[in-house]
């Protein structure tokens, strides 16, 4: 890259930078971002969300623990799974 066209590619960004949808669309992607700081529950998306609506924390809590075993039996499955495709390959 020479020096001119390195020039170019600084004049060109800085007039990005100058153009009123670009200062629009920072301004946009911070808010969301500061939003997602104050609340990371709604990180998780809406599927969460319209599920747990209107429950107490403690469903909400009940919910969460029911998702995670469910979570934990299909791993410990996909896995049991793996090894007895592995044993069956062997012998």
């Amino acid at each position: 890259m020479t020096l001119r066209s390195y020039l170019d590619l600084l004049k060109c960004e800085d007039s990005i930078y100058k153009h009123k949808f670009f200062t629009q669309a920072a301004a946009g992607i911070i808010e969301a971002y500061l939003a997602l700081h104050d609340n990371p529950s709604q990180a998780g998306g809406e599927e969460q969300d319209t599920e747990m609506v209107g429950l107490s924390e403690s469903e909400k809590k009940k919910l969460q623990s029911k998702r995670r075993r469910a979570e934990r039996k299909a791993a410990e499955d996909a896995k049991e799974a793996e090894e007895k495709g592995k044993k069956d390959g062997r012998g």
